[in-house]
């Protein structure tokens, strides 16, 4: 009898926090649905309720419908001021969604929103509860419904109530053709009195694991023992004259991989003319016009040898309306799809698709294309796609740049040391200083301390408190970049010798987004890593190595922190440490290019490196024995002497628009440093080997019309010839 008691008493506790109806319908769901995602299916494409809110009916999937209790006659809704309704604003008793999650039942008629699938395939409905969010239920509470066309879905049968507590629905799995209506629908049971609740709806197309896959040679995701070194955007690239950057803006009629270049108009890249979208063009630097006639490509020609990822990129509309049938795209290196592996990938009505972390090895020169098409209708086709690039290197292989020191020599002995928290209350009385410098730049602005009225919290931002997006110094031993600009600690050199950089550790917060990028450099040359930054991803560290360079009074040593894709508490905890060093231990002598270890001209070599005016062929290969072209010396003269460059124009009928040196050589001729010797019928021969001659002459011409004096003078008669 006892036993009998306790079980009948453990049944009475269950319905009393579960209603046996709900109990009873959650477990099943109608025939051809399964509960879960299934295994070897990914999300292609995502629809939520709030894509449909606010547009026409039949612009999107989404449709918002009331029924007459107890029937099928479903009637389309009429948007009025905030909401779906029927007739009038507000007739609640007929049935209205009054904010894109919200429904309230009415007694004459339910509530419903529909999805009518545009294609065949697979959906998922995920991620959705049903429930009150801050409504006050003083009625008998809701109950609700889905169904594929008039067939049940879920519950298998009749509704499930929804009683002062939100349900959450299981993920449901089920095949669909095009036209099919997956309907969300609900009931106020008897009495109808502030029965609103929230609904999310969201649906997604599955794919095959296997169906989306780059092509041999492509692995998904940033290997562990691999760290960023330098990363591009398409952004970079868009509003610098073509030629500066690796990007370039092209299109290619369709079915053709005929790529012809675009042209920079007021605000884009278009064909012929302004807006000429049938043509294909790049009207924002991340967004795409696909056309009828040709389809807009953004193409990165690889400037050297290595490993590349593309990451943090995702193909989709952000604002926008589609009222035709959606875009296409693929990635190719050259002539070979990356991804996906054959055909195409769809983005279908507004909205966003991510692309995988892709990574390969290329050639210098390989070209990755970004191509979109605009399907077969061309209606407000217009998408927005990130495009992200960076080289990668083993993470055990980072090296700094030439002529510095690392790690420090044993025996070496330290004058007193500062670290950079020594500053943070006052930039008076220090050699720190707190700073920002836009993404990319190298024009640092020093930031200004900021405290409450009752001086208990402070940090040093740009203009006002918190102001992320420019990059701040929020706590003690904290940098924190924003969207806009790096934030930097900044170590000025009070004097001339031998700086060393103790060795420290950086950390990233575990709450980060998607981490950080960290670089040290001198005044604008790196000095840790050798290019670029190093990635650190959230909750890990980068032990940074002890580095010893020599310094000039009034040097500036960046301590630097790079926001990486997304800004979301990308604090970085790094308190750099510096000292002058009073005696050197031994250290072992390095060669900055492996070929030039014994040559007669490695120590002119070298100094130019460290200027940034002679760059190498990589991989610690100079060449020194190479012939310079003309193109390749003008391009030496102009970091030397720091002329600006300048968009193109066709001075001469042998420099094309996309060639690497087009802003260099538009530059030299604006400063009147080419002479008319140089040009015959119009054309520099840019890739013929330099005399002598020449190079005196771009010389002499260099300091004559600038203000460069820096190669001084002196007597020529010592020269027969």
């Amino acid at each position: 009898m006892k036993k009998v008691l306790s079980v009948l008493l453990c049944l009475a506790l269950l319905v009393s926090v579960c209603p046996f109806g709900l109990m009873l319908a959650a477990e099943a769901v109608g025939d051809g649905v399964t509960v879960g995602r299934p295994d070897g299916k990914q999300i292609l494409i995502t629809h939520t309720t709030e894509d449909g809110f606010y547009k026409k009916q039949g612009e999107t999937p989404w449709g918002f419908e009331h029924a007459p209790v107890g029937t099928d006659k479903y009637e389309p809704l009429e948007y009025i001021q905030t909401g779906w309704y029927y007739e009038k604003y507000q007739n609640w008793a007929q049935g209205a969604i009054q904010h894109p999650i919200s429904m309230h039942a009415g007694t004459v008629a339910d509530p419903i929103v529909s999805f009518t699938c545009p294609s065949d395939g697979t959906i998922l409905i995920h991620e959705s509860y049903c429930g009150d969010l801050g409504e006050t239920y003083s009625g008998d509470g809701v109950q609700f419904m889905i169904t594929k066309n008039s067939k049940n879905i879920y519950p298998r049968e009749g509704w499930i109530q929804v009683l002062k507590e939100n349900v959450t629905i299981p993920d449901l799995t089920l095949e669909v053709k095009k036209g099919d209506v997956i309907r969300f629908r609900l009931n106020c049971i008897e009495t109808q009195k502030e029965d609103g609740i929230h609904w999310t709806k969201k649906i997604s197309y599955l794919g095959d694991t296997s169906a989306i896959k780059p092509v041999e040679g492509v692995t998904f995701g940033q290997p562990e023992d691999m760290t960023i070194l330098a990363t591009h955007t398409a952004a970079d690239g868009f509003s610098a004259p073509k030629g500066t950057t690796p990007w370039g803006f092209e299109h290619a009629p369709v079915n053709t991989d005929n790529y012809e270049s675009l042209e920079y108009i007021q605000t884009g890249w278009y064909y012929e003319k302004y807006q000429n979208w049938a043509q294909g063009a790049i009207q924002h630097p991340i967004s795409m016009h696909a056309g009828m006639i040709a389809d807009p490509v953004v193409s990165f020609t690889a400037p050297s040898d290595g490993t590349l990822m593309i990451h943090a990129s995702y193909c989709g509309d952000l604002g926008e309306t589609y009222s035709g049938d959606g875009v296409q795209f693929k990635i190719l290196k050259n002539d070979q799809q990356l991804y996906p592996s054959v055909g195409w990938v769809q983005v279908l009505d507004s909205k966003n698709v991510e692309i995988p972390d892709l990574v390969f090895t290329v050639k210098k020169g390989d070209v990755i294309r970004f191509r979109l098409n605009c399907i077969a209708n061309q209606k407000a086709d217009g998408i927005h796609w990130t495009k992200t690039i960076s080289y990668l290197t083993p993470a055990n292989s980072v090296e700094p740049a030439a002529g510095v020191t690392s790690p420090i020599p044993e025996g070496t002995l330290f004058g007193t040391s500062t670290k950079s928290t020594d500053a943070f209350e006052s930039n008076e009385g220090t050699d720190w200083v707190y700073q920002n410098v836009a993404i990319g730049g190298h024009n640092y602005s020093n930031l200004q301390k900021y405290s409450n009225t009752s001086g208990s919290s402070y940090g040093w931002f740009a203009e006002k408190y918190q102001n992320w997006s420019a990059g701040a110094i929020p706590y003690r031993g904290y940098l924190h970049p924003g969207m806009s600009g790096d934030s930097a600690f900044t170590y000025v050199c009070p004097q001339d010798g031998t700086l060393a950089i103790l060795p420290t550790t950086i950390k990233v917060d575990q709450s980060s987004y998607d981490g950080c990028k960290v670089a040290v450099l001198k005044n604008d040359q790196n000095v840790y890593p050798a290019i670029g930054m190093i990635e650190i991803k959230p909750g890990r560290n980068l032990e940074m190595p002890g580095l010893i360079l020599s310094v000039k009074k009034g040097d500036q040593i960046h301590f630097r922190s790079n926001v990486n894709a997304s800004q979301q508490a990308e604090c970085t905890r790094w308190d750099p440490e510096v000292a002058y060093v009073t005696g050197m231990g031994e250290v072992e002598e390095k060669a900055i290019f492996n070929d030039l270890t014994d040559h007669w001209a490695r120590e002119s070599v070298e100094a130019l490196f460290e200027k940034n005016i002679v760059k190498g062929k990589g991989e610690g290969i100079f060449d020194p024995e190479a012939q310079v072209t003309r193109a390749e010396f003008l391009t030496m003269v102009q970091k030397a002497a720091k002329l600006p460059t300048m968009n193109y124009k066709p001075y001469f009928n042998d420099v094309p628009m996309d060639a690497w040196f087009t802003s260099v050589i538009t530059s030299a001729h604006a400063y009147d440093i080419i002479a008319d010797e140089l040009v015959t019928d119009g054309n520099l021969n840019p890739d013929a080997p330099i005399l002598r001659e020449e190079m005196t002459s771009i010389m002499v011409d260099t300091m004559q019309n600038t203000d460069y004096r820096a190669l001084g003078s002196g007597d020529l008669s010592m020269f027969s010839d």
